[in-house]
């Protein structure tokens, strides 16, 4: 929540704005990269869903294979995030 609610000013009119910092100092990027994980995984199934309908036909077992092979993907990338350990 507190990395929805940092990034949210920064989001206006469907654009994305850059944060601004001091000289020599980065954002930490370990939570927005947590939050982005945790929502992709909420809404995978939708973003496969999603592709079949608009891009690409496939049959049941394309569709499962699809979804099983992002939700790992996205299993493999939260087990990197120390955050998320």
């Amino acid at each position: 929540m507190r990395t929805i609610q940092f990034i949210a000013p920064h989001h206006r009119d469907d654009q994305f704005l850059y944060f601004v910092e001091a000289d020599g100092d980065f954002p930490e990027f370990v939570p927005m990269l947590a939050t982005g994980t945790w929502i992709l995984g909420q809404v995978v199934a939708d973003v496969v869903a999603d592709y079949f309908a608009y891009y690409a036909h496939g049959s049941v077992s394309a569709v499962d294979d699809m979804l099983r092979r992002m939700r790992a993907d996205l299993h493999a990338t939260a087990s990197k995030i120390p955050l998320l350990q």
